[in-house]
């Protein structure tokens, strides 16, 4: 939704909005964000888990005895 009190930012004739520039934190812009994998996160008790798929069924092979 836009304000309808707000000028339109795509119309002919406005300028770019530029975002001013944030402060670097104290690691710097070009640092990793972490050193070590990040880990999955849990599974969510909450949510109900996907069904597996159904496994396919084994295929009879003749030359099996029979277990009865």
């Amino acid at each position: 939704m836009t304000d309808p009190n707000l000028p339109d930012p795509n119309a002919p004739g406005t300028d770019p909005v530029v975002p001013e520039p944030r402060e670097p934190g104290p690691a710097g812009p070009d640092e990793p964000l972490a050193p070590y994998p990040v880990e999955p996160a849990a599974p969510n008790p909450a949510e109900p888990l996907a069904p597996n798929p159904p496994e396919a069924p084994e295929p009879m092979l003749p030359s099996s005895p029979d277990p009865l």
